[in-house]
């Protein structure tokens, strides 16, 4: 695993490695989330994370980096409700906080937008930092998603889109 890391098949840089994993640090845990992304073992990075948090008293900064990588490797893993749910209560404790993860935010108002929670998408969506990327994808959407509404009616009375609509699904 450790050779995996380093790429070669030095015994002194192995050896670095395989000590730099077996210990509970961030920079430990980082390691193996990195691996556990290469070997696309995702849910070997999950644990890992978990176990980080699970022992270790973390500062504040290293709890936040630790959860975004979990939050992360779950989309990695799929995007399910257990994913969702957990994007959510990351969003939940961090949102008033110094950290930017507009990404995230953008993912998850995304979500909540197709799946019809557009007030709440509303909510987090405006929490994104302005001039970004992710807050011009946030604002193409809520504007799509206003427009698809206020045209629905029309659009399902035209049979050729009605047709275009079935064909998508």
């Amino acid at each position: 695993l450790a050779k995996i890391a380093d790429g070669e098949s030095q015994d002194d840089s192995a050896k670095k490695y395989a000590e730099q994993i077996k210990t509970d640090s961030f920079d430990s845990m980082m390691l193996k989330v990195k691996l556990s992304r290469e070997n696309k073992k995702y849910k070997d990075g999950v644990a890992a994370v978990d176990s980080y948090l699970e022992k270790s008293n973390s500062s504040a900064d290293e709890k936040f980096k630790a959860l975004r990588q979990k939050l992360s490797l779950m989309e990695a893993l799929g995007k399910n409700e257990k994913y969702y749910g957990f994007a959510s209560r990351f969003y939940d404790e961090y949102k008033e906080s110094k950290y930017e993860f507009d990404e995230e935010k953008y993912k998850l108002g995304l979500h909540l937008s197709e799946t019809g929670k557009t007030k709440e998408a509303e909510s987090v969506w405006a929490s994104i930092g302005q001039g970004s990327m992710w807050k011009k994808l946030a604002d193409d959407s809520q504007s799509e998603k206003k427009w698809s509404n206020q045209y629905k009616k029309y659009i399902e009375r035209i049979p050729a889109m009605a047709e275009s609509k079935e064909d998508k699904k």
